[in-house]
């Protein structure tokens, strides 16, 4: 599946190269994802949820000629694979005609750093003009630390 690709630098002008992408995977997307819940309510007015998501198979964003020539067909970096927890809880007091309901929400609840997004070969790494599709060339987004939220709803 090979293709001519033209893409316009800085000042417009075509820039015009080959690229074969097989065998190279999608950057800046988690191919592989996956969660689940559990929920345990001690009262109809109250509950307790545990959340668990993963992140799997998640490779650095590239720039399409960064592949080419004597790089084709390599892959770009992948970025460690991470699992996040999160726990909410809620209580709802009724009264006649509304409800107030105080929530609360823990999300990195073990406080683990981790990496959302990267970009390959990044020119703003202290290894500019490298083309060593590494970590150490890679350019990361950390994610958010361990967070808290917290909100009352009145239901009228």
């Amino acid at each position: 599946m090979q293709g001519n690709v033209v893409i316009r630098d800085i000042e417009g002008n075509p820039l015009e190269f080959v690229i074969d992408p097989r065998g190279v995977r999608v950057g800046d997307a988690a191919q592989l994802q996956f969660g689940g819940a559990l929920e345990f309510k001690p009262t109809r007015d109250s509950f307790l949820r545990a959340r668990v998501l993963h992140f799997g198979q998640n490779y650095s964003q590239f720039q399409p000629e960064s592949v080419t020539g004597v790089n084709q067909g390599r892959q770009s970096w992948q970025i460690p694979d991470y699992t996040l927890f999160e726990l909410h809880a809620s209580y709802r007091f009724q009264f006649e005609r509304s409800n107030l309901r105080f929530g609360m929400s823990c999300f990195n609840l073990f406080d683990i750093f981790y990496i959302t997004d990267a970009q390959n070969n990044d020119t703003f790494t202290r290894y500019t003009n490298t083309q060593n599709f590494d970590a150490a060339s890679a350019g990361i987004f950390p994610g958010m630390g361990r967070r808290f939220n917290f909100n009352i709803t009145l239901e009228i």
